[in-house]
This record gives structure tokens, C-alpha cells and sequence, in this order.
């Protein structure tokens, strides 16, 4: 659980606001850290409550694939422009994500282009990301899978065959780059522990130590990882 402490010039007031899995604690700015973790302790059954609350209120919004649409990619918001060119492609910059289409004019149903293009370059960054990211922490244990797959699961993050075979979600890369993260070390723990014992866990915690917060942040927010 992600708490952020906030100093304020209120003198006795404390409130505690939860959103999308993050606690904002504001106190008075010279209120003591017992005291501050006093108050959170006693509202702790409040806050899980309104985090799982959250968690089932997912808001189904589905993308229209339209200039100025937004679209998240590691954790980050892009711009949607749909720009002709002389070539069909994708350009991810610092603000926009960018659909070149050659003949904009000749195409039937924009919206279904764009979104089969884009799924597809989802997917290809996905491979390039999971794959580099599973070598690196790979190479920490000393140990590869016999190969990496991508696929749309629809309610799974990633998955290790008996064979070392890993597959994951391509929609993961939709969110942080820490939750990315946590899912190829999960992955990769199957490798050596091939259940959910607490040495699977350990194995976890050692790639990954700040897993638990990537956990929640996942199960708070995994249903809104499409695109």
C-alpha cells in the first residue's frame, strides 16, 4: 500500500484520501511520524475498504481511436494523432503517439485500422520489452526460459509452462514500468519454484523486493489495462 504524506498549514485537521491505490495523508506539518502513523493504523480497516471498493469500480469507456485520445504506455498518457503519410507506421514521441496512414481518405472504417494497427504494435513492443527485461533479471538468477510468447490473455499477467516456457500479457506494458517488473520476475520465479509457496515468494522478494506494492497496484488496477 502507497502512502503519501502530505505537510500541510492546518493545525489539527487530518485527512486521508484514497485514488486509484495511492493514500494521501494530509497532516499538519508538524505532527510526528508516530502520530502520523498512529492515525493510520486506526483508519487502516477504512482504507482497505475504499481500496477494494475501487477496485470493482472499473469504468468501461471503450476507445474510439480518434485524434486526441489518450493511451497509456508504461504507466505514461500519449495523444492519439492520425496523420497521413507515405507509409504506414507508428511513432511514439514524448507527448504524442502518432498513426501514419498513407490515403487516410481511402480508408473504409478508420477507427478499426487504427486499432488493429495499433494492438499490433502493442504487441511487438511487448516481445522487445518482456524480452529484455526477462534477460536482465534472467542473468540475476542465473536461469532463462526455453522460450518467450506473447499473447491477450484475458484474465492472466503471465504464465510458465513445465517445459520453461514463459508467455506473457501483452496489455502489462500498458501500465508502470515497475508492475512490468514484477511480472516478468514473478514469471521468472516459476523457473525455480513451480507453485506459490513461501520459497517461490522469497524468490520474488529477492529479484524484486518492493513487489508487494506492484501486487496491489496490479490487482487494483489490472482490469483497466486495455487499450
Amino acid at each position: 500500500m502507497n502512502f503519501d504524506i502530505i505537510r500541510t498549514n492546518r493545525k489539527k485537521s487530518v485527512s486521508i484520501e484514497v485514488n486509484d491505490g495511492i493514500v494521501k495523508v494530509r497532516v499538519p506539518k508538524n505532527l510526528s511520524e508516530k502520530k502520523i502513523q498512529t492515525i493510520i493504523n486506526d483508519r487502516l480497516a477504512w482504507i482497505e475498504k475504499k481500496i477494494d471498493e475501487q477496485s470493482k469500480q472499473v469504468i468501461d469507456m471503450p476507445k474510439q481511436y480518434v485524434d486526441g485520445e489518450f493511451f497509456s504506455y508504461l504507466g505514461d498518457e500519449y495523444q492519439l494523432q492520425i496523420i497521413e503519410d507515405s507509409h504506414e507506421h507508428i511513432v511514439l514521441n514524448e507527448k504524442y503517439l502518432q498513426v501514419m496512414l498513407p490515403m487516410i481518405s481511402h480508408i473504409d472504417d478508420i477507427s478499426k485500422h487504427v486499432s488493429s494497427l495499433l494492438t499490433k504494435w502493442y504487441e511487438q513492443q511487448a516481445l522487445s520489452i518482456l524480452t529484455k527485461k526477462t534477460k536482465k533479471f534472467g542473468d540475476v538468477i542465473n536461469n532463462r526460459p526455453a522460450s518467450i510468447k506473447i499473447r491477450d490473455y484475458k484474465s492472466r499477467w503471465g504464465s510458465c509452462s513445465s517445459k520453461g516456457v514463459i508467455t506473457y500479457n501483452w496489455r502489462i506494458i500498458i501500465g508502470p514500468e515497475h508492475v512490468v517488473d514484477y511480472v516478468v520476475v514473478h514469471e521468472l520465479s516459476h523457473l525455480l519454484e513451480h507453485n506459490h509457496s513461501k520459497s517461490f515468494w522469497k524468490c520474488v522478494e529477492q529479484l524484486f523486493p518492493d513487489y508487494k506494492n506492484s501486487r496491489k497496484w496490479l490487482k487494483i488496477n489490472g482490469q483497466k489495462l486495455r487499450i
